[in-house]
C-alpha cells in the first residue's frame, strides 16, 4: 500500500499519500519536508493456493481456515487498523496532520494492489488512520496486474529472465551456495514435512538437497527448484498461523513430525 504525505508501495498492498503544505523556509538553503511516502505489506492472510507443500509432500492434513485461500483474516485486518492508528499519531506528533478528525482529502492518497487481501488491508488501515471518515482507496480492477506492484508482469519495464538468472547467480553463488549453511535447519524442517517414514519422497534424502535457478521454457520467468522451493511455502503458512494468533499448542501440533 502507498500512503503519500502526500504517501507509496510495491510487493506490498496499498498506499496512502498525504500532501503537506510547504512551511516558510527559515533560510534559502534550509531543508524542508514536502512529502512522506509510507509503504505497507498486506496484513495476515490465509495460505495461498498450493503454498502448503506439506500436503503434497507428506499427505499431512493442514488445519482449515475460516476464510478462503489468500484472503485477509479478521486478525490481519485488526493489525492493519492498529498500524493506521499508530501512523496517524506518529504523523500528528510530527505536526504533519491533526491528531483526530477527518483529514482534508487533498492531503491523503491511498493506492492498493488488486488482490482481495491488499484492498481489504488498505481499507482496514484507513479505518485506523481516520475512523469514521470517507477516504477513497484507489486500485485497478481485481485480478489485473498493476504496473506499480507488478511492473514485469504488466509489461511496464524491460526485463530479461536470462540476465536476471545470471545476475542472481553472480551475487549469491546459486541455490546450493545459499542452502549449504542451513543444512541443519533443512534437516529439522524435513521432519516437519513428514520425512522419516518408509515412503519418503526423494527430496527427504540429504543427497537430493540441491537446487537450481533457471529460465522457464517460455523465457519469461525464473524457475527455482530444491529445498528452498520445497519448504518455503509451508514455512510461510506456519508463520502466518503464528502471526494470526492461533493457539501455540495447535501450531506446535501442526509442525510436529509425523508418526512413523
Amino acid at each position: 500500500m502507498v500512503i503519500q504525505f502526500k504517501t507509496f508501495s510495491r510487493l506490498l498492498f496499498a498506499a496512502l499519500a498525504v500532501s503537506i503544505a510547504a512551511a516558510d523556509a527559515h533560510a534559502a538553503d534550509s531543508l524542508q519536508l514536502e512529502r512522506v511516502v509510507l509503504l505497507y505489506r498486506h496484513g495476515v492472510r490465509t495460505p495461498l493456493p498450493g503454498e502448503i507443500q506439506l500436503n503434497e509432500v507428506a499427505g499431512k492434513p493442514w488445519p482449515t481456515w475460516a476464510q478462503p485461500p489468500s484472503e485477509l483474516t479478521p486478525h490481519g485486518a485488526a493489525g492493519a487498523r492498529l498500524m493506521g492508528r499508530y501512523d496517524r499519531q506518529r504523523l500528528a506528533t510530527a505536526g504533519l496532520l491533526s491528531a483526530s478528525g477527518c483529514p482534508d482529502p487533498s492531503q491523503l492518497w491511498f493506492w492498493a494492489n488488486t488482490d482481495q487481501r491488499t484492498i481489504a488491508s488498505a481499507q482496514a488501515l484507513v479505518e485506523g488512520f481516520a475512523p469514521g471518515c470517507h477516504i477513497d482507496i484507489g486500485h485497478l480492477p481485481q485480478g489485473r496486474k498493476d504496473p506499480l506492484f507488478h511492473p514485469i508482469e504488466a509489461g511496464a519495464t524491460a526485463w530479461n529472465a536470462q540476465d536476471s538468472v545470471a545476475s542472481i547467480a553472480r551475487g549469491t553463488g546459486g541455490p546450493d551456495a545459499l542452502i549449504r549453511p542451513h543444512t541443519d535447519a533443512i534437516a529439522t524442517f524435513s521432519k516437519i514435512m513428514g520425512c522419516g517414514s518408509h515412503q519418503d519422497p526423494d527430496w527427504c534424502n540429504p543427497t537430493h538437497w540441491h537446487g537450481s535457478l533457471t529460465v522457464s521454457p517460455d523465457a519469461q520467468h525464473m524457475v527455482l527448484t530444491g529445498p528452498i522451493a520445497t519448504t518455503s511455502g509451508t514455512a510461510e503458512a506456519i508463520l502466518m498461523a503464528y502471526a494470526e494468533g492461533r493457539p501455540m499448542r495447535d501450531v506446535i501440533t501442526w509442525t510436529r513430525p509425523r508418526a512413523k
